[in-house]
């Protein structure tokens, strides 16, 4: 019995990431506009609202104010891709 489910499991499974693999394409064409406008929106809040910092070690740091790190921290959230210092720039 319990090889019996095992297996019906396991197809069900691979039926599963068969149609994600199916509707990936269509999902990410229908996904990248909101991506965009979410990565020119954290664009624009961390050039109006934040500054760049070098530590000792020369490493690169983003300076928010306190009362803005939620808004920071929901908008870097947003886009699928991390924030990058080349897209400040």
């Amino acid at each position: 019995m319990t090889g019996q489910n095992l297996q019906r499991n396991l197809e069900t499974f691979l039926r599963h990431i068969d149609a994600i693999n199916e509707t990936l394409p269509m999902t990410e064409l229908m996904i990248k506009p909101f991506n965009l406008a979410a990565k020119i929106e954290f664009i624009k809040f961390v050039k109006n609202n934040t500054k760049i910092i070098q530590d000792d070690n020369g490493e690169e740091h983003i300076l928010v104010k306190a009362d803005e790190s939620k808004i920071f921290e929901k908008l870097e959230r947003k886009p699928t891709k991390k924030f990058s210092k080349k897209i400040i720039q």
